[in-house]
């Protein structure tokens, strides 16, 4: 299973990178906080992942993965409290 320390990691490093206009698409149409969807996907074992940013509906890194796990993530979030959420999220999505 991917680490949760890699996983946040990531996140952190994303986190660093969201603007002030950036809005995720799952979020409450007045809510100005500054955040972005966030997607993570692995394969069957969970050991390979993807992840990518913005809207997942058309095109990306995770559609090469079975899995899939979505969150927004703000500059306010705790990258480790993301991270869990989203490995939760896979690991009910893996083959028992």
């Amino acid at each position: 299973m991917i680490e949760q320390t890699e996983l946040t990691r990531v996140l952190a490093c994303l986190q660093r990178s969201i603007a002030d206009d950036y809005r995720a698409t799952i979020q409450e149409p007045d809510d100005t906080l500054p955040m972005v969807d966030i997607t993570i996907a692995c394969d069957e074992d969970g050991d390979g992942f993807a992840y990518q940013t913005g809207d997942n509906s058309f095109a990306g890194d995770c559609y090469g993965f079975p899995v899939w796990a979505v969150s927004t993530l703000s500059r306010e979030d705790n990258p480790a409290h993301v991270a869990a959420e989203l490995l939760a999220q896979l690991r009910e999505g893996l083959p028992a």
